[in-house]
């Protein structure tokens, strides 16, 4: 696949995780962490565009009532103190904005994407919210998936974490991104997947290393 999209790569590079030491998160774990980190993304938006802090809390209080009635529970220490302070910085909202790309790896670990294509442009957010929103709770978001393999979740890790590598020589040497990816949304899946395989010792989200 690297070799197809153009991609340079080294054969000599190990997967992070091995299939005998990989963790892999159960759905409940995956659904109560997508619904957490897209409430989180959507109030980073609407305070981008102008949103108050009360008025941005209201999407967050909406999605708890997704989220089992409390989704505090089920945010990160990051998250929520990101969610606290009233001003945070501007480069606060677009790293949490960007998360946006590790839900839809969240979704496509579900199966409620099709599959994580080239990753030459930002995920389908209208979309997502189309498919999160209409759901009623965490059960029945559980209930309706239908999880991909711990084959195909190591396979995405590992390939993904190539596409990262490529982009990080293409950034010290000071060339462009790589087989036309966008090389932000490779370190967002990036992020993810290894947390979905259980990296860095099964570190909690927060604590993930790529």
């Amino acid at each position: 696949m690297l070799k197809e999209k153009g991609v340079p790569h080294s054969p000599q590079l190990r997967a992070e995780v091995t299939e005998s030491e990989a963790t892999i998160r159960t759905p409940r774990d995956i659904a109560l962490r997508l619904l957490a980190m897209y409430a989180v993304s959507v109030y980073s938006e609407v305070r981008t565009g102008g949103d108050t802090w009360m008025e941005g809390h209201y999407y967050l209080d909406t999605m708890s009532e997704i989220a089992e009635g409390k989704l505090s529970d089920h945010l990160t220490p990051e998250e929520t103190a990101f969610v606290a302070i009233k001003e945070p910085e501007k480069e606060d909202y677009a790293r949490f904005v960007w998360r946006y790309e590790c839900c839809h790896v969240l979704m496509w670990a579900l199966g409620y994407a099709k599959e994580l294509s080239h990753p030459e442009k930002k995920c389908d957010v209208l979309n997502m919210g189309k498919v999160i929103w209409k759901y009623l709770g965490v059960d029945e978001i559980v209930q309706n998936a239908k999880p991909r393999t711990k084959e195909e979740l190591l396979q995405a890790a590992d390939l993904t974490m190539r596409y990262d590598r490529a982009c990080a020589d293409a950034r010290a040497k000071g060339t462009g991104s790589p087989a036309g990816m966008n090389c932000d949304v490779v370190r967002e899946r990036h992020y993810a997947l290894n947390w979905l395989i259980g990296a860095n010792g099964n570190a909690d989200w927060d604590d993930i290393k790529i």
